[in-house]
This record gives C-alpha cells, sequence and structure tokens, in this order.
C-alpha cells in the first residue's frame, strides 16, 4: 500500500472513531429517545442506551422501533389478530433483529446493533493503519 494511501485511511479511522466515541457519550449522557429522535436515510436510524448504546434502525416512524413486548392481542371473539407473521431474533452478542407483518398490507421492522461492534472494528482498523505508518517511517528512517 502506498503511504499517501495508509496516511489517508489512517486520518479516516480516527475520524470515524471520534465520531463514534462522541456518539456513545452522548448515548450515555442524554439517553436519547429512538422514536424522536432519528435520521431518515431511506430507513429510520437512530442511537438508544440499550445495550451500553446501540445503532437502531427501522423502518416505519409512525410506530416506532420494536423494542419487545406484545406483539399482538386476539379479540375476544377469536378473529385473526392484527399480524400475520412475526419473526427475528433476539439480543444475542449485541444483535437484535424483528419483522413483523400487518396483515399482508404493511411489513415493520427493527434492526439494532450495538455501537461497540463498529467501535471496536474500526479501532482495529485504526491500529493495522498506524502500524503500518509506523513502519513506513522506520523504513525512511534507516534509509537517511
Amino acid at each position: 500500500m502506498k503511504r499517501s494511501l495508509v496516511k489517508l485511511l489512517l486520518f479516516l479511522c480516527a475520524t470515524l472513531l471520534l465520531i463514534l466515541f462522541t456518539l456513545l457519550l452522548y448515548v450515555w449522557g442524554a439517553n436519547p429517545d429512538p422514536r424522536r429522535r432519528c435520521i431518515h436515510l431511506g430507513c429510520n436510524v437512530a442511537v438508544a442506551r440499550r445495550l451500553g448504546g446501540c445503532i437502531v434502525a427501522f423502518n416505519n416512524s409512525r410506530m416506532g422501533p420494536y423494542t419487545g413486548g406484545t406483539v399482538d392481542i386476539v379479540p375476544a371473539d377469536g378473529a385473526p389478530g392484527r399480524f400475520n407473521r412475526a419473526s427475528g431474533f433476539s439480543e444475542h452478542y449485541g444483535v437484535y433483529f424483528f419483522h413483523l407483518n400487518l396483515n399482508g398490507k404493511e411489513t415493520l421492522w427493527t434492526f439494532v446493533i450495538s455501537i461497540w461492534y463498529p467501535t471496536g472494528f474500526v479501532a482495529l482498523a485504526f491500529l493495522w493503519f498506524l502500524a503500518k505508518e509506523m513502519s513506513y517511517r522506520k523504513v525512511l528512517r534507516n534509509v537517511n
């Protein structure tokens, strides 16, 4: 890899780490509600305090992200409930996904991932690029 590319990627990783740590401080300090404060990027993206800080993506801002609880209540007359199908997986290793199908008309989904996954990945990449940069400097020092 060329040294200029390594420097660029090192700077990019450092910037992403700063953003992720700032996001973690915001989550821990402000405890934001993902139903009220979200960024619309084709789907809704928000942060929440759950899982020690997480990134939440969901498709319906009217109902907000599904975070667990009652999925459906069947009427007393035995008529079918509002939801046809619910699927997904719960919080295993900091990842959560839930998918609801409302009578075939509307689909609701929620995806949650702990902020620690991207933070750890970017931190490892940062350390790797830092080691590459240090080896370049060592080689240049030995040449001169």
